[in-house]
């Protein structure tokens, strides 16, 4: 699998980084986006969606 990054939006806090994973699987390749929540130097939580 590879995962090469596309975009970045959101803001520092909430950080949306979008990436074109492709692989063996159906539907490759695809674009995920992260959903970061950031506190204290670290994530929080994480949301991945299509």
């Amino acid at each position: 699998m590879t995962v090469e990054v596309t975009g970045l939006a959101g803001t520092e806090a909430q950080p949306i980084v979008s990436a074109l994973v492709s692989g063996n699987f159906p539907g490759s390749p695809a674009i995920l986006r992260y959903h970061f929540t950031l506190g204290d130097r670290s994530i929080i939580r994480l949301e991945i969606g299509a």
